[in-house]
């Protein structure tokens, strides 16, 4: 049989190869079963075999010694039994492959044999009857060969390791190349290109990841040195991350729509599709300005309509906070042990709010540029919060502050734990993955 192509990846015969190792298998029994003849075999074995396949009666099949050289025939007889129906084979070969009591009138031994019979056979895998009863001929007229003959055609030689390396530097070349340009290129198959591609390659087409921004070398370069700095302070004082207070600022509406992940729902292939229309968040909104550590929330400021966030703005939210510090972590304001967090934002990096941190002696650890992976907020609180309140159209701003407000009170202890632990594994993370950006950053 002409080599398959196609083999599996883990390195085991495809179907195909498997098939035509059985076809193959049972034209050397055939084959086997004939030169026994020619040899002069017992009359009761030719009988057993002759061209129709007819059987004498139960008593002298069952009074037949099968040597052990004829194992490859019994199995022919295997591969033959979901085919033949001639009278008394049928039955006659699992009591040949399960020797035992035999009795052609007891139901219940045909009943097992049958079962026995039809859940050992891989019929998609074995030689077809009238293919067999066509070797069988060309052994008794002499052919020792059971190779296929020779036919007009070829097999396919595109699906080369050559082919396969030019695929592949013309990808490194340019990723965006499509499969037909390849084709085009090389002269062979678009079909072969596609199995280079997935099945040699290992490779497929995606789309780009949409990040924040393209980050410059000198950003990356940052933002290794940040989370080094910060991942080796943890490491000189376990406690770190228990002294550390984080802020950020975001926009909530009274109408917020649901996203992609949330309109999904589950249908049968005949089903359709559910719809959504195109739908865009409402004009009132206002501005949520957070601050809490490992323990919970410690401020909660809602920024008045109208109201700027700009450095002088700022600048008194942060004497509130702390003032409320010195309430809820007494100890902390005692010890003067807290470290603030912020990110980069403008009214954050203005001179004067670093002037005001100065002077109360508040330690500041540093953000990267363009990461909001790395901001607690941004990946963790925010969405948390958010997503309770999509899909929902409330009355009035006062409706949304409510409901916010209720969301971060039923979070626990716990949740803020693992927004801090999620915190030290991303910026792991973005270690091991040379300063860029992980895979559900933006989620």
């Amino acid at each position: 049989m002409a080599t398959c192509e196609r083999e599996r990846k883990n390195g085991q015969p495809s179907k195909q190869r498997r098939s035509d190792e059985a076809i193959k298998e049972s034209k050397l029994g055939l084959h086997h079963v004939q030169s026994l003849r020619v040899k002069g075999a017992p009359p009761l074995y030719a009988d057993c075999y002759n061209s129709k396949f007819n059987l004498g009666s139960g008593d002298r099949f069952r009074s037949f010694a099968i040597p052990n050289r004829c194992h490859s025939v019994v199995e022919i007889l295997q591969i033959l039994g979901l085919e033949i129906c001639y009278k008394g084979l049928s039955h006659l070969i699992p009591h040949l492959l399960h020797p035992g009591p035999f009795s052609r009138g007891d139901k219940r031994s045909n009943k097992m044999a049958d079962k026995r019979k039809y859940s050992g056979v891989r019929q998609s895998e074995c030689l077809s009857l009238a293919r067999a009863f066509e070797w069988f001929k060309r052994f008794k007229d002499g052919r020792q060969d059971v190779e296929d003959d020779s036919r007009p055609g070829h097999p396919s030689t595109s699906k080369t390791d050559e082919n396969a390396e030019k695929v592949a530097s013309l990808i490194r070349s340019d990723r965006r190349l499509s499969i037909r340009a390849i084709a085009e290129t090389l002269n062979i198959d678009k079909k072969c290109v596609r199995q280079i591609l997935h099945d040699n390659l290992n490779m497929q087409k995606v789309c780009a990841k949409m990040v924040t921004k393209i980050l410059t070398f000198e950003q990356q370069a940052t933002r290794k040195n940040v989370c080094t700095d910060i991942l080796d302070a943890i490491k000189n004082d376990p406690n770190l991350l228990e002294k550390v207070i984080t802020c950020d600022e975001s926009w909530f509406f009274t109408y917020d729509p649901e996203t992609k992940r949330q309109s999904m729902h589950w249908k049968t292939p005949t089903s359709p599709r559910a719809k959504k229309a195109r739908m865009s968040k409402s004009k009132f909104k206002a501005m949520m300005i957070v601050f809490f550590d490992i323990h919970g929330i410690v401020y909660l400021h809602w920024v008045p309509e109208g109201q700027k966030i700009n450095q002088h703005y700022y600048l008194e939210v942060l004497g509130n906070l702390r003032k409320r510090i010195r309430k809820k972590r007494p100890e902390m304001w005692k010890e003067k042990s807290w470290i603030f967090h912020q990110d980069n934002a403008p009214a954050h990096s203005a001179l004067s709010v670093k002037r005001f941190l100065a002077k109360h002696s508040i330690p500041v650890l540093e953000h990267p540029p363009y990461s909001p992976n790395l901001a607690s907020c941004d990946f963790y609180l925010f969405p948390k919060v958010k997503s309770a309140l999509k899909r929902t159209s409330f009355e009035s701003m006062e409706a949304v502050k409510e409901k916010a407000a209720r969301v971060l009170k039923e979070l626990t202890k716990d949740d803020f734990q693992h927004c801090f632990e999620q915190w030290k594994i991303r910026m792991e993370r973005c270690l091991d993955r040379e300063r860029v950006y992980i895979e559900g950053d933006n989620k």
